[in-house]
């Protein structure tokens, strides 16, 4: 039986839900990385629909198997020092057997839809140890260029 093919699109009000679905499981298996207690506010992402809401500062790309979740992209767009940015986050579950091709595909796509609207500069957001995404931005060319460092005191 042939695999089906991978899917990536932007996010609609029907997806809402299993949006809610996957990101309730990622949270509880990611939970344990260091840096996710800070890390995981996804109001943006349950409350937004790219199709309600085609915002001109963000949009949430969803990749899918089939009818299966897998992985999902927040990209938001915005003026961020002296230049006009795209800031990325991306949330695949690690024990995916697809994962580094979920990533690449979410990665891959949200560059176009930067350049579709003039941005040529993309953050990604990440928690510390996400090997496979880690490993996927650094053949697509991404540098570390911040470390942001926290102690709660």
């Amino acid at each position: 039986m042939d695999e089906l093919a991978f899917e990536v699109r932007p996010a609609m009000d029907r997806d809402t839900q299993q949006i809610g679905r996957f990101l309730a499981e990622f949270r509880s298996t990611a939970s344990r990385r260091r840096g996710a207690r800070d890390y995981f506010d996804f109001s943006h992402l349950v409350a937004h629909s790219s199709e309600s809401e085609s915002s001109d500062n963000s949009l949430v790309l969803l990749c899918l198997q089939g009818t299966d979740l897998l992985g999902i992209g927040a990209l938001r767009f915005g003026p961020m020092e002296a230049v006009t940015r795209a800031s990325l986050e991306l949330f695949c579950s690690d024990e995916h057997r697809h994962a580094t091709k979920v990533l690449q595909l979410l990665i891959e796509t949200a560059e176009v839809k930067a350049l579709s609207k003039d941005i040529h500069e993309v953050d990604v957001m990440s928690l510390p140890g996400d090997q496979p995404l880690k490993s996927s931005l650094e053949e697509r060319g991404y540098r570390a260029r911040l470390l942001i460092m926290h102690r709660t005191i």
